[in-house]
């Protein structure tokens, strides 16, 4: 049966008495009160305190010490009984044993079983060995185990295994913690110093106590940011959260909030708030959002993390740089080029941002009627143009396209171009091109009626034709005439203005390759002759007179 007085130590006495051959009982109260000792045992204090290297010798004692006679004990055995583990010594030759339970004397009620295992008889001044048994009787565990020598007489202890601890409360072996059926044995030494009897008095007791236990945790916080280091304008970053409670306990209720700077927002807010939850000793957990910039440039920004029980942190202003590409696109040709004439169109994109501009096109746009001739490297057609693939442009990079045109009529060609990349806006130029013919007049003069007798007429036909690919204007035809030959009459593309052997006709406004415009002019002849009919035009084109002749025989 265990106790549970805490505080009170449980205790009786043993006595050993009559190592001459008499076996006395000793008395003591669970306080370790009086007690009734052989004759010549003091009333006082006891006669023994432990300190083997102080031991003064005894004025009697007359005998010289004799070495310590070992007195074996035998084997311990275990016999069984009812209500407790059944421990008993077992003394060997020449040894006795006697035993106590505590603390109530009755093993069926008692935690501790003592016993002692002494010699029956010892020689005056001879060494001798004796034992204490403690045993744990019960089914539980006992704290706090001590054996107290009480007192002493006509016995003085030499060594002890293990060995005791002394003080103002006597001699103390102190023996812990015992297991339900465990058994600790000491070992002692001792020597009685006259003949007669010897004993001591000894007790044992215990001190359990109930512990309530409460488990006391410090919780921490910590919290990383990290954000993609440098993305296009276009592209995603990606901010990740890793909270860490780095110390004991659960951080209940942690929440991650972060303020991103102007220009960066999650769905539209700048304002970031994330439920993290509760984490665990020693558990981590990372939490992300995607946010888009609006420019470039840099964004730097710290976040905090907080949890319901109060606690804080603040991670470091990691930084990320948002860069975008910048096309620009230029185009050269010449302002004028004659019909079916080729003409080159030059462009240049250029990527004048911070960022790369990847998978950059550019296209052209050709008006119909344009014939392309060739272009450069890359250049592959496309609806209603043309397109060249130009790859990745980083920044600070340029790169050449051409196309060669040609067209058959004249007029105003223009060739538009656009150059996409991307996370770049597009950029588009045009080249304009005018492409006009060249004007070629043929003059021809004809006389009808050759020869002419003198006093009859003839005809001359004059006839404009403009063989080239443009219009000519303004065209103006003087006719000169010989003096054997008077003017009669004239009619044609325009009218005539006479004035005396010169015949000048209006102008032709305008003349378009491929037409014609002719007058006749009716004459007389009024003399023998060979004469020469002449006539000169000028245009727009030609301001350097163009002459032609018609050779007349005049006869009589």
């Amino acid at each position: 049966m265990i106790s549970s007085m805490k505080g009170a130590r449980m205790a009786a006495a043993i006595l050993l008495a009559g190592i001459a051959g008499a076996m006395g009982a000793c008395e003591t109260t669970s306080s370790g009160g009086s007690s009734n000792l052989p004759t010549g045992a003091g009333s006082g204090s006891p006669s023994f305190l432990y300190k083997p290297s102080q031991r003064a010798p005894k004025a009697e004692r007359t005998p010289e010490r004799k070495p310590a006679v070992k007195i074996a004990t035998g084997p311990v055995e275990k016999v069984v009984y009812k209500n407790d583990c059944g421990y008993e010594p077992n003394p060997g030759p020449g040894m006795t044993v006697v035993g106590l339970p505590f603390p109530t004397g009755d093993r069926a009620t008692s935690a501790l079983m003592l016993h002692q295992v002494m010699p029956k008889q010892v020689r005056r001044g001879a060494e001798f060995n004796y034992q204490y048994h403690v045993t744990n009787i019960t089914r539980g565990t006992l704290q706090n185990v001590a054996l107290t020598l009480e007192s002493q007489s006509n016995l003085d202890v030499i060594s002890a295994n293990p060995a005791p601890m002394t003080g103002q409360g006597g001699t103390v072996w102190s023996i812990g913690e015992l297991g339900p059926c465990e058994t600790r044995v000491i070992d002692v030494t001792a020597v009685a110093d006259s003949v007669g009897s010897a004993g001591d008095c000894v007790s044992v007791s215990y001190n359990n106590s109930l512990c309530a236990v409460l488990n006391v945790v410090d919780p921490e916080l910590t919290i990383e940011k990290q954000v993609t280091p440098k993305v296009l304008k276009c592209d995603p970053i990606t901010i990740t959260y890793n909270v860490c409670n780095p110390g004991t306990g659960v951080a209940s209720g942690v929440v991650v909030r972060d303020t991103l700077p102007a220009g960066l927002t999650v769905n539209g807010s700048r304002n970031v708030e994330l439920p993290v939850g509760d984490l665990a000793a020693g558990e981590c957990r990372d939490v992300s959002v995607v946010a888009m910039a609006s420019g470039t440039g840099e964004y730097c920004s710290p976040a905090s993390a907080a949890s319901a029980g109060g606690l804080t942190a603040e991670s470091g202003t990691p930084c990320t740089v948002v860069v975008a590409p910048d096309l620009e696109i230029a185009c050269n040709a010449r302002d004028k080029q004659y019909i079916n004439r080729n003409a080159q169109y030059d462009f240049t994109v250029s990527n004048a941002g911070d960022g790369v501009a990847a998978n950059t096109v550019v296209s052209l746009n050709l008006p119909a009627g344009a014939e392309v001739v060739s272009a450069s490297a890359g250049g592959v057609p496309s609806q209603g143009g043309m397109a060249f693939q130009l790859g990745d442009l980083a920044p600070g990079a340029s790169r050449d396209v051409s196309v060669t045109l040609k067209s058959r009529v004249a007029g105003t060609i223009g060739v538009s171009a656009t150059a996409t990349g991307a996370c770049a806006d597009p950029v588009s130029t045009q080249c304009e091109t005018l492409y006009r013919g060249i004007p070629a007049i043929l003059l021809e003069v004809v006389d009808l009626v050759d020869p002419v007798e003198v006093g009859q007429q003839t005809t001359y036909r004059i006839t404009v034709t403009n063989q080239g690919s443009a219009a000519d204007t303004n065209i103006r035809v003087t006719c000169i005439l010989p003096d054997e030959e008077q003017f009669v009459s004239a009619s044609g593309a325009t009218s005539e203005r006479v004035n005396g052997q010169e015949i000048t006709f209006s102008p032709v406004a305008s003349l378009a390759p491929g037409a014609q415009a002719s007058w006749d002019l009716v004459v007389k002849a009024t003399g023998e002759n060979d004469v020469r009919f002449a006539v000169e035009m000028t245009s727009d084109s030609f301001s350097r007179p163009i002459r032609e002749t018609e050779s007349t025989n005049l006869y009589e």
